[in-house]
């Protein structure tokens, strides 16, 4: 704990106190830990002291006040909380629920460019394998397969636009592949 801390708990602590009462013990235990803190440091002397509200109590009785009594919670007081348990639980619930929601939505919306490409993609790929079933007409076969080639060519473009890091993986598997291709050779 530090001199301000202990100080601060301690001016807390003797708020019944006057303000010159007050004033004059927190100036007694300010000297009292800075002649202390010269010889050990100030968290040992800090250490050496009893805990502020002690002291604060010491004072009090001195004083001939009585130190404020802690605050008990009554029975109606907790009472009442089981009670309203239903409605802030169920508060409590649906706030973690819209957020659970939103962080969903933004993973999602993040996601996105990801799913039309693939969407892009594998319905290409779907129509341009259907259209092979239809060799026997050959304009709806021309169509389909056109289509088909048509998404695949915009969810290529559209991966490369998406994700700028595609060209270059694509890159480095040529190189790849083809320093492969010459060892082998």
């Amino acid at each position: 704990m530090t001199k301000s801390e202990f100080l601060r708990r301690l001016e807390k602590a003797l708020a019944p106190l006057g303000a010159q009462e007050r004033q004059a013990a927190l100036e007694y235990w300010e000297e009292y830990i800075a002649e202390a803190a010269e010889e050990d440091g100030e968290e040992a002397a800090i250490a050496n002291i009893d805990a502020p509200e002690d002291i604060a109590r010491r004072l009090l009785t001195e004083a001939g006040m009585a130190p404020a009594p802690r605050k008990k919670r009554s029975a109606s007081y907790w009472v009442l909380l089981v009670m309203a348990s239903p409605i802030w639980l169920s508060l409590g619930a649906a706030a973690f629920a819209i957020v659970l929601c939103a962080l969903i939505a933004l993973a999602l919306l993040a996601l996105t460019p990801a799913i039309i490409v693939l969407v892009l993609l594998a319905s290409g790929l779907f129509s341009v394998v259907l259209g092979f079933t239809i060799l026997h007409d050959g304009a709806t076969f021309a169509f389909i397969a056109g289509v088909g080639l048509a998404a695949l060519g915009a969810g290529g473009l559209l991966a490369f636009a998406a994700f700028p890091l595609l060209p270059r993986t694509f890159a480095w598997l040529r190189r790849h592949i083809h320093l492969r291709r010459r060892a082998k050779l």
